[in-house]
This record gives C-alpha cells, structure tokens and sequence, in this order.
C-alpha cells in the first residue's frame, strides 16, 4: 500500500515536471488505480503522452 503511494506520488510529480501543472480530475484517477501494474502502466504512458488531458484520459480509462 505504502509503496502504491509512492508510486502515485512519483507519477504526479513527472507530470507536473512534464506539463507544469497537475488536475485535481487526474489526481483522483490516479487514486482508484488498484494495482501495482496499472501504476507501471499509467507511468510509462506518461513518457508518451502529449499533453495534461491526453494523460488523464488514460489514466482515467485505466481506473475503470
């Protein structure tokens, strides 16, 4: 769980770094990932994605 948190924390903090700015829409989805491969997936996406809703769209699509 603790780890899962991390993970969480490591993604926001790329995609700020990579669009400069985070949502809250993006910070919830990122919160109903489940999994330990749904987090790896979600922050490998992140390498690929062009922009800020690009990326929550997934990652909101992911948490379904």
């Amino acid at each position: 769980q603790g780890l899962q948190q991390g993970e969480r924390a490591m993604i926001l903090s790329l995609a700020k770094r990579r669009f400069g700015r985070v949502t809250k829409r993006l910070e919830r989805a990122l919160a109903r990932l489940d999994s330990p491969e749904k987090l790896l997936e979600a922050g490998e996406y992140l390498l690929d994605a062009e922009s800020l809703p690009q990326f929550t769209k997934f990652v909101e699509d992911l948490a379904r």
